[in-house]
C-alpha cells in the first residue's frame, strides 16, 4: 500500500512546474530527518547530548576532547555542564586560538592545544579566506570555498593516539569532533584509544565529498563497538542498518556514537 501510494504522487508530481514545490519539501523533509538542523545548539540536538549525557554519568568527573574548538563557543557549553571535567582543546588556526583563550577560563582542568587533529603528527595545510583567518570554514580541503579569495596556512597536526600518550590519559569519555571534512582521519587517529572512547559526536556535511568519506566509512569503523545515532533537536535517531539512499546525504547533520558497552538505554 506505502510503495503504491509513493508511485502514485511520484507520477501525479513528476512534472517540471513541481520543481520548486519539490525543493521546498524536500528541505522540510530533511529537517524531519535530523538533517540540516544547524542553526545553534539547541536546534542541532548538541544541547540535548550534553544534558543527555550529564544527566546519566555527570557526577563522574569525564574527560572531555574537543576538536575544532573554534573559538571556544562548545566548549563554554560543555563546561558549563561538566564543570569539574578534564577539558581539552583543540584549535590549530592562531587568531581563534587567541580568542580560545580569552573565552575560556584559566583552570587547570582545562588544557588548550594550537594544534590540528589528523591520522599523523607533523604539518597540516589548510585553507581559509584571506582576510578571515580562522573562520568557522577552515578546512583541509580548497574546493570547500569555491572561490579565489583563499590562502593557505601552514599548522601543526597530532594524533589523538599520540596526544593520550604523552598526557598518560587512560581513555576519552566524550569526544566532540567538528573539523570541516577531517572528521575520519580523526578518528582513525585515535587507533586502540577509540574502543575505549566511551561517546563520540561529529559532523557529516557536504565538506565529505571533498574529503571522499562517504557515511558508509563511518559507519563501518564504528559499527560493531558503537551504537549511532542522528541528532534531533530534543530526541535521537537510532541507525541500526546502512542504508545509501538515506544516509549518503551530504548535508549538515550531528552523529552520535555510543559505545555498546555502556548498554546505555536511550
Amino acid at each position: 500500500m506505502q510503495h503504491a501510494l509513493i508511485r502514485f504522487l511520484a507520477q501525479l508530481f513528476s512534472k517540471r512546474y513541481f520543481y520548486y514545490l519539490g525543493r521546498i519539501l524536500y528541505h522540510i523533509s530533511l529537517r524531519m530527518m535530523g538533517i540540516g538542523n544547524y542553526e545553534n545548539s539547541r536546534i542541532s540536538g548538541e544541547l540535548h547530548v550534553l544534558h543527555l549525557i550529564n544527566k546519566e554519568f555527570g557526577s563522574k568527573k569525564m574527560v572531555v576532547f574537543d576538536v575544532g574548538s573554534h573559538q571556544g563557543e562548545y566548549a563554554r557549553v560543555a563546561l558549563s555542564i561538566f564543570p569539574n571535567a578534564n577539558l581539552h582543546c583543540f584549535e590549530p588556526m592562531e587568531n581563534s586560538f587567541k580568542k580560545l583563550k580569552q573565552n575560556l577560563p584559566s583552570l587547570p582542568n582545562v588544557h588548550l592545544n594550537n594544534l590540528a587533529v589528523s591520522d599523523t603528527i607533523g604539518k597540516l595545510e589548510l585553507w581559509d579566506y584571506k582576510n578571515q583567518e580562522g573562520s568557522q570554514h577552515t578546512s583541509a580541503y580548497k574546493n570547500v570555498f569555491n572561490n579565489d579569495f583563499t590562502k593557505k596556512y601552514s599548522v601543526g597536526k597530532i594524533s589523538l593516539d599520540f596526544y593520550l600518550k604523552k598526557n598518560k590519559l587512560k581513555a576519552i569519555d566524550f569526544l566532540k569532533i567538528d573539523v570541516e571534512g577531517q572528521e575520519y582521519q580523526v578518528l582513525d587517529g585515535l587507533n586502540n584509544y577509540l574502543s575505549k572512547t566511551q561517546f563520540i559526536q561529529f559532523e557529516f556535511n557536504y565538506m565529505n565529498v571533498y574529503s571522499g568519506h562517504f557515511f558508509r566509512d563511518f559507519y563501518q569503523l564504528l559499527n560493531k563497538e558503537f551504537d549511532i545515532f542522528r541528532l534531533y533537536p530534543n530526541q535521537l535517531l537510532p541507525i541500526k542498518k546502512y542504508d545509501p539512499t538515506q544516509h549518503e546525504i551530504f548535508y549538515f547533520q550531528n552523529i552520535l556514537a555510543v559505545n555498546k558497552k555502556l548498554k546505555w538505554q536511550i
